[in-house]
């Protein structure tokens, strides 16, 4: 097979436009695509005149100015703009007038009849609009007023040589008439004199015979005329004038349009398909031109560089900034890989032939070797050119027959390691031993499928692939334990890099394998280690990583490069970086991007929407506070990202994907918004915003004071209803301390009751008289100690269980004397309750034990029983019963009842009473009841039961 292909050629690289320029038309949001005019304002803005009414733009919204926002006609024609920032617009109406920050200004003509302005006159600081050759108008005050040319016959008499587009034109600026005439300009004044004449020079002679198609005043005292071949500018003060052809300058011989932008520092000529750029010497700076695929009238270049075309039924066309900027080679040509050769860089496109750049000429130079599909390009102490169709040894790049081409068709990859060379194959790894000069014999040393990099690190060799990393030992692969697919490997004195497919870039230092995470998702074709910085090229365009020594899985992204910045396309094969350039191949081409451009350090220019200084948001506001913002960029919106903070209110930046900021429960205050955007180069723009959020009416500081006065007198009202509560309750509780206190005396003296004392004191007798001395003794012993009792229990609120058994017992045993054991008694308390510590209310018991004796025992027939019994219900519950088996309440009732006059006991209302004061006192709860124990009978008893609940109870503890 011959492998030289004979035939060199050059290629050259493509012309102006080798991505496709971005188009605007009512489908992206305007409002026509029929496009008169474009300009930019002094805040970059781009503004559109059109049919529908003027166009702002920033690169991501179309604001669009009508009728309802106070235009007079919404078709425009023609804008114009002055240095002070106003956008001045112009359409058939007797309105005319500017927007500026965004509001619209409508000024009436003179005389309000509608005018068609065919031309503005600018200087800069001031607009005149043509009507017709010999009649402006301009801005004075509120009103746009005439300004008249020639006013008198001899004046008018010039017009009698000339058609139409030769009669003489009135400049404002200098308040004169500017007539050409063989060769010279002259100067007249407003009565038609000549005043001064200058001469021109270059300027054609049948300049004045041919149409013209615009004139008028720029700054600096300069004026402009165009006609179909070219561009003459003056300058009347200097005197001064250049002609430019349009045949010398675009090879265009005649143009139909044209029009003239002026900027502050430079000067714009737009013809159909050409643009020229020059300064204010009318040197030429720079000059365009654009493919008649892209229908345009009118072409303007922004300050940042980019280029706007114009339709009258195609919307408009952008030719970004890096389009202008980046080289491109090989249109929609698929170029695999890229390397350098003997300092010459080597690319191969696929199925043609390996090229070489010629950096004198900017070209690249047909090697006449065919390529195939190219797998690599290595560079080294010996270079090899790795294809479908075989692997090239170069030597030279001069006499080609001198390189050795090796048959190793299905190679992708190989290195030479200790005088060995190893291969990768479709099959696995094998040694290439070389016969002659263009054959050789291989050995396949390992079979495995998927394999496509090779490379020695650490006196080892490495393969990857599919199945991930692996290295070769004794004709076998060992894992390393990275099982992600590989695509290459390269290497430098620290580390082997690996690219993989999907899973960004890892590190391997012999030892420890370590992900990149900032790349992790990326599908990396192609690593070339720069200094501490990785260039990465990847199906998400090309990226520079700096390694961070301590923390190496945490390095960072710090410069990226996408198809807004002059790729061809997103998805790179392959890289190569120079000291000024990043080459950078794909399947539609090769392009190369100046590192070093101004266009990829510039800050990014980020605003906020609102145009005041301090946003201020009150009532329900609040709520919902809501900051838009937006970057002026008119090709890289989609590569910036967002984040704020809120000064000390909140610590640390925090991020946004949407260009609108939403607070909410800020209280009233003034806060600081920082708001800060950076692009994919690291380019960084901090603003600021101010935020007044102003209190709801009941934060404001009148309505707080009057609540503090409210609050106080609500207060004062309060206290006086609690001291009038508690002195209410003060003076009841004495009260009712007063009723206790005289029960208390009543029921002790309803326990002593006379008739009691007497029947004692006749019994202590009646053992006198009896000379029964022991017997008087013991009853005189226990009436004394019961009497202590009554004394001792009359002072005291509560008594302990066992001092109230006590108490019971020596009453019970005073009476079983007085009655001579006519009855016998029990007293018992549960082995529940402790009695020494349990607690009941003074002066409640006896009364009723002695109902019982005098009630239901006295008056029985025989033998009586009383029984006293105490048990514990609950911690807090007591429970006492009193049973005597006399003769019931019903028949004590008649008693009591014939009793009257005689004696009475009111032992039982006192007993109710008492309970129910103790009930009020919230200390306890006491529930009373008495019945007949049983029913009919001669004696059916009598039963008295008693709850008593103590509710501040407190155990082990005896209250005075």
């Amino acid at each position: 097979m011959n492998f030289v292909i004979p035939t060199l050629f050059l290629v050259c690289h493509l012309a102006l436009i080798a991505q496709e320029p971005i188009r605007y038309t009512t489908r992206q949001g305007l409002p026509s695509n029929t496009v008169y005019d474009v300009k930019q304002d002094a805040r970059g803005f781009m503004w559109f005149a059109t049919e529908h009414g003027i166009v702002k733009f920033d690169g991501d919204t179309f604001r669009n100015f009508t009728l309802e926002d106070g235009l007079s006609n919404n078709n425009v024609w023609k804008l114009s703009t002055t240095f002070d920032g106003k956008i001045w617009y112009m359409s058939k109406s007797e309105y005319q007038g500017y927007i500026y920050n965004d509001s619209v200004y409508s000024f009436p003509v003179e005389d309000h009849k509608p005018i068609t302005p065919r031309r503005v006159h600018n200087n800069g600081n001031r607009i005149w609009l043509s009507k017709h050759t010999d009649l402006l108008y301009t801005l004075e005050g509120n009103m746009f007023t005439k300004i008249r040319g020639r006013q008198n016959s001899s004046c008018n008499t010039l017009n009698d040589a000339y058609v139409y587009y030769r009669i003489p034109i009135f400049n404002p600026d200098c308040n004169c008439h500017l007539k050409f005439k063989e060769g010279a300009l002259q100067l007249l004044n407003l009565d038609g004199d000549v005043t001064r004449e200058i001469h021109l020079k270059d300027v054609p002679k049948d300049f004045f015979q041919l149409r013209i198609i615009d004139y008028g005043v720029m700054p600096f005292d300069t004026f402009y005329v165009i006609n179909k071949n070219g561009v003459l500018f003056l300058n009347v003060k200097k005197p001064f004038s250049k002609y430019i052809s349009f045949q010398n300058t675009f090879g265009t011989e005649h143009v139909r349009v044209g029009r003239c932008n002026t900027l502050p520092n430079e000067i714009q000529i737009s013809v159909p398909g050409h643009l020229m750029i020059l300064d204010y010497n009318f040197e030429l700076l720079e000059k365009h031109h654009f493919p008649s695929t892209i229908d345009h009238e009118n072409s303007y270049k922004d300050r940042d560089g980019n280029i706007w075309l114009t339709s009258l039924n195609k919307g408009i066309t952008l030719i970004t900034a890096p389009q202008l900027e980046t080289q491109y080679y090989f249109r929609d040509k698929n170029v695999q890989q890229m390397g350098m050769v003997n300092d010459t860089l080597i690319t191969g496109v696929t199925n043609e032939t390996y090229y070489r750049y010629e950096e004198d000429n900017d070209t690249f130079h047909n090697l006449g070797i065919a390529s195939g599909y190219t797998y690599n390009i290595i560079s080294g102490k010996r270079n090899y050119l790795v294809s479908t169709i075989g692997t090239l040894k170069l030597t030279t790049l001069k006499d080609l027959a001198d390189d050795r081409f090796i048959s190793y068709s299905g190679c992708k990859d190989l290195i030479e390691h200790k005088a060995l060379i190893y291969g990768i194959l479709h099959s696995g790894v094998s040694i290439l031993r070389p016969k002659d000069k263009h054959t050789s014999n291989y050995e396949l040393i390992i079979s495995a499928e998927g394999l496509n990099s090779i490379e020695d690190f650490d006196n080892r060799i490495y393969v990857g692939g599919s199945q991930g990393l692996s290295y070769i030992n004794n004709n076998g692969l060992i894992d390393i334990g990275l099982s992600v697919p590989v695509n290459s490997l390269t290497k430098n004195d620290r580390f082997l890099f690996i690219s993989t497919n999907g899973k960004g870039v890892y590190l391997y230092d012999g030892k420890t394998v370590i992900p990149i995470e900032a790349t992790k998702g990326l599908d990396v074709q192609k690593i070339i280690p720069k200094d501490n910085q990785l260039w990465l090229a990847t199906h998400k365009g090309v990226h520079r990583v700096k390694l961070d020594d301590e923390y190496l899985q945490m390095s960072k992204i710090v410069n990226s490069f996408y198809w807004e910045d002059g790729l061809l396309q997103n998805t790179v094969n392959d890289i190569y970086i120079d000291e000024n350039f990043l080459w950078a191949s794909s399947n539609i081409g090769l392009s190369r991007i100046d590192l070093k451009n101004s266009i990829y350090t510039k800050p990014p220019k980020l605003y906020f929407k609102a145009k005041e200084d301090t946003l201020i948001f009150k009532g329900r506001q609040r709520a919902h506070m809501t900051i838009a913002f937006n970057v002026l960029d008119y090709y890289n919106q989609n590569n910036y990202d967002f984040s704020f903070s809120l000064g000390s209110y909140q610590s640390g930046w925090t991020k946004t994907t949407s260009k609108t900021i939403h607070l909410s429960g800020l209280g009233p205050d003034i806060y600081q918004l920082d708001l800060k955007s950076t692009d994919q180069h690291g380019n960084e723009t901090i603003k600021t915003k101010y935020i007044s959020v102003h209190p709801y009416w009941w934060e404001t500081t009148w309505v707080r004071v009057i609540f503090a006065l409210l609050i106080i007198i609500c207060l004062f009202v309060i206290y006086g209803i609690i001291y009038l509560w508690i002195t209410k309750r003060e003076r009841k509780k004495g009260q009712l301390h007063k009723q206790v206190s005289e029960l208390e005396l009543k029921a002790l003296r309803s326990q002593m009751n006379p008739h009691f004392v007497h029947n004692c004191i006749n019994s202590i007798q009646y053992y006198i008289q009896r000379n029964d001395t022991v017997a008087s003794e013991n009853y005189l012993s226990e009436f004394a100690k019961l009497i202590r009792y009554f004394f001792e229990h009359s002072r005291q609120k509560t008594v302990s269980i066992l001092a109230e058994a006590e108490l019971l017992t020596s009453y019970l045993e005073i009476e079983k004397l007085r009655f001579e054991d006519k009855f016998s008694y029990d007293i018992i308390v549960h082995s529940a309750i402790d009695a020494k510590y349990e607690l009941l209310p003074s002066s409640i018991l006896q009364p009723i034990v002695e109902n019982a004796v005098n009630h239901g025992i006295f008056h029985k027939q025989g033998q009586g029983t009383i029984t006293v019994s105490f048990k514990k219900l609950e911690e807090d519950t007591i429970e006492v019963i009193v049973e005597d088996d006399g003769i019931g309440l019903k028949k004590s009732s008649k008693i009591q009842q014939n009793a009257i006059g005689v004696y009475a006991s009111h032992s039982s209302e006192v007993i109710k009473e008492r309970i129910a004061l103790l009930n009020q006192t919230k200390n306890w709860e006491i529930y009373y009841t008495i019945s007949d124990m049983k029913q009919g009978g001669t004696n059916p008893g009598t039963s008295v039961r008693l709850t008593f609940k103590n509710t501040k109870y407190e155990n082990y503890s005896h209250t005075h």
